[in-house]
């Protein structure tokens, strides 16, 4: 098993962890001891925990803050981080990738530069909370792409360019903060989804 944790990220999204504590949730281990619950993640040998982050979400809930708070924590349990970001608002899905509120009326050019500096900005405020950061997921399920309509794939071909144009933008950005940071590309159903077997 030990070998299997240095080869292998055994982990859990945590995402919504601390809106369930302020709601009064409560985690106990095996023994029945009430634990945080990242602790009782490491002690059934996970290794890893996926944090989403939105730009600015209504209810404060995976924001910058709330994502960097969870990150700390992690990092009080020795847990690698992937940073999963979502750019939008609200929870991104293959049926759902709105562009942020503030981003609406950019053209292709301002959404490149929005969308670099965002996760600059996003990938240096956690990586100072938790230099375990190993990964950054950039999107969430992107089988019809992202920041629509510019970024959206659709199965005719249209608008590849953008998308490529986005997600680069974000890589490259990931990269300049730390260039050992391994990318992740997230999609959820690779086989049925057309448009990205473009």
């Amino acid at each position: 098993r030990q070998a299997a944790e240095e080869t292998f990220a055994f982990g859990a999204d945590i995402s919504m962890l601390t809106q369930q504590t302020d709601k009064g949730l409560k985690f106990y281990d095996r023994k029945g001891e009430k634990k945080d619950v990242i602790s009782i993640l490491n002690e059934e040998g996970m290794n890893c925990v996926r944090l989403g982050m939105l730009v600015n979400p209504s209810d404060g809930v995976c924001n910058l803050s709330y994502t960097r708070n969870l990150a700390k924590k992690a990092k009080n349990n020795d847990m690698n981080i992937m940073l999963c970001l979502h750019y939008t608002d609200n929870r991104a899905d293959i049926g759902t990738q709105l562009k942020p509120a503030a981003w609406k009326n950019y053209d292709m050019d301002a959404l490149e530069r929005a969308i670099k500096t965002h996760t600059s900005t996003a990938v240096r405020a956690v990586k100072v909370s938790n230099d375990k950061l190993k990964w950054v997921q950039v999107g969430y399920q992107l089988d019809e792409g992202m920041l629509w309509p510019e970024g959206r794939l659709t199965s005719d071909g249209n608008n590849v360019e953008n998308f490529v144009r986005l997600f680069n933008a974000a890589y490259d950005a990931v990269k300049e903060v730390d260039p050992n940071i391994q990318v992740v590309l997230h999609v959820a159903d690779l086989q049925g989804t057309s448009a990205m077997k473009l």
